[in-house]
């Protein structure tokens, strides 16, 4: 038969005070300031592993848009795309380069129709190259 304890025999076990527990008292801002630099510490460290993951970026072989913004444009397609319309077009913003060579969003002076053209496809409009023809003279 067990006997039965009442509550106010319960036996508790308190914990007894040894050498390891007995540490000089730091301060709880020293403790907060290491604790802080050990999480910065691995913060950086996955950081650093995380960057050495990435590929290297590879740097474009194209060279600068050769057109500027604004500047008004002969477009030129290939022979393969002979239903687009031909003629003046405004340089309207730069894009990345697809490929060997930098693309352009254009706008028709005609009918404000715009597109992405090729740097290729464009050629400067004829009174442009006569003005910087007799410039160089």
């Amino acid at each position: 038969m067990t006997t039965r304890q009442s509550p106010g025999n319960r036996a508790t076990k308190k914990p007894k005070a040894t050498k390891k527990d007995a540490s000089p008292a730091v301060p709880a801002s020293s403790q907060a300031l290491a604790s802080a630099a050990q999480a910065d510490s691995r913060w950086d460290d996955r950081r650093a592993m995380r960057l050495a993951q990435t590929p290297a970026r590879v740097l474009s072989a194209v060279k600068g848009h050769k057109y500027e913004i604004g500047q008004v444009v002969n477009f030129m397609p290939g022979a393969l795309t002979l239903e687009t319309s031909l003629g003046l077009y405004e340089i309207v913003r730069h894009l990345p380069p697809e490929g060997p060579e930098n693309q352009y969003r254009v706008k028709s002076v005609k009918d404000g129709h715009e597109r992405v053209v090729r740097e290729s496809q464009l050629a400067q409009e004829a009174h442009e190259q006569v003005v910087k023809e007799s410039q160089l003279v």
